[in-house]
């Protein structure tokens, strides 16, 4: 039923199948007990195509309340269970899974490229179990307790503890692929194979004093620390945007700019570089169509100013049509702080690059959020 319900539901079950040599393949069709040779050691019946046909309907209906949320997926499942095996829907779903899984077997078995991603997106996951498997080391990992509120409390403790463990290991990576040395030096295949999931480096037990008044220090002084964003050529954040332009390249000082050692190429127009790790100071920028030169720049160079501990973001404003392009440069911290938004808060950014609309409003369920930004300017909002 697994195969059956990923199938309707628009995306394909690959997965790590145990005991493969006891697995068997349906035939197409019935009538020919001779054919395939080769593989009648592990043939069985033919699939029932006519009961799926005849279920179909129900079928499309079951995916759409799953697709939807209209139906809890376990109230589904729990309709068809072996105990209830004549039901003809039930029939339907598990003779569509034994097509299915006949060929994903077919095609497991014939392509290499398939096991190998089967292989490393299960090697993913298993890395994340041991992690976790790791970080909630005590009692066994097990829930102590029969309360909702402790087990809602430790898997939350849990997730924090997660995302900051990968957290902190990407800027530490990030921190090591900036240096000189490593420059060049690692190939694509070499950067698909780092992962922020290591924590042989972590020491579990002890006692932790957190300061949440000062930053930790990545090489670069918390005095000198800034964040610097560039965001494709024409688009903009929110539905202002020019889905016809040309992927980009993004140039820093006229360098290709590097992103946790990944070059900031072949963006496309809803792309973003992410935030760039900068010193103060005045940085050139610009927009370059991918495989160009500089001197072919849709915008820039532009000479833009950084200050300490801000972030920005900067938008390459315009049409498609126009010979030049202005950048809108977002000091995103001046901005909150002028709203008086609070680090926890979320903030929305308009950016009104629709021509021919000299002020726009921004609403979201009926409400207004965001009232008059100008054409070519910005507003910010809670």
């Amino acid at each position: 039923m697994g195969f059956a319900f990923c199938y309707l539901l628009g995306f394909q079950l690959l997965p790590r199948l145990k005991n493969l040599k006891k697995q068997r393949l349906y035939r197409p069709s019935a009538g020919e007990p001779d054919s395939y040779a080769n593989l009648q050691p592990i043939l069985t019946r033919s699939i029932h195509w006519v009961v799926i046909e005849q279920q179909y309907d129900e079928l499309i209906k079951l995916a759409t309340a799953l697709r939807l949320g209209t139906a809890d997926a376990e109230a589904i499942l729990r309709r068809f269970t072996r105990s209830n095996g004549q039901h003809p829907t039930y029939k339907a779903l598990c003779e569509l899974g034994k097509a299915l899984k006949t060929i994903f077997l077919c095609d497991f078995l014939r392509l290499e490229s398939l096991r190998r991603e089967i292989h490393e997106g299960l090697q993913v996951i298993e890395t994340w179990n041991s992690a976790n498997d790791f970080i909630l080391y005590g009692k066994g990992g097990e829930f102590a307790s029969n309360k909702v509120e402790d087990h809602e409390l430790l898997m939350l403790s849990l997730h924090l503890l997660q995302v900051s463990l990968v957290y902190v290991n990407t800027l530490m990576i990030q921190q090591v692929l900036a240096e000189p040395e490593w420059q060049g030096r690692l190939t694509a295949s070499d950067l698909r194979a780092l992962t922020p999931l290591k924590w042989q480096h972590v020491n579990p037990y002890g006692t932790f004093t957190l300061n949440m008044q000062e930053r930790l220090p990545w090489g670069i002084q918390p005095d000198a620390l800034c964040y610097f964003a560039e965001i494709s050529a024409f688009a903009t954040l929110g539905p202002n945007c020019i889905f016809n332009s040309p992927s980009v390249d993004v140039y820093v000082n006229d360098k290709v700019a590097v992103n946790g050692g990944r070059p900031q190429t072949n963006l496309d127009a809803l792309d973003t570089s992410g935030y760039l790790s900068l010193a103060p100071g005045t940085y050139h920028v610009a927009l370059v169509p991918t495989g160009e030169g500089i001197d072919k720049a849709l915008l820039g160079p532009a000479d833009v100013s950084i200050a300490a501990e801000h972030r920005y973001t900067v938008v390459a404003m315009g049409q498609l049509s126009d010979t030049s392009h202005k950048p809108l440069v977002i000091d995103e911290t001046a901005a909150f702080q002028a709203i008086g938004a609070s680090p926890t808060d979320s903030v929305q950014v308009t950016v009104n690059n629709l021509k021919g609309v000299p002020a726009l409003d921004w609403s979201l369920a009926g409400s207004t959020r965001v009232s008059n930004v100008p054409y070519g300017g910005f507003k910010a909002a809670i």
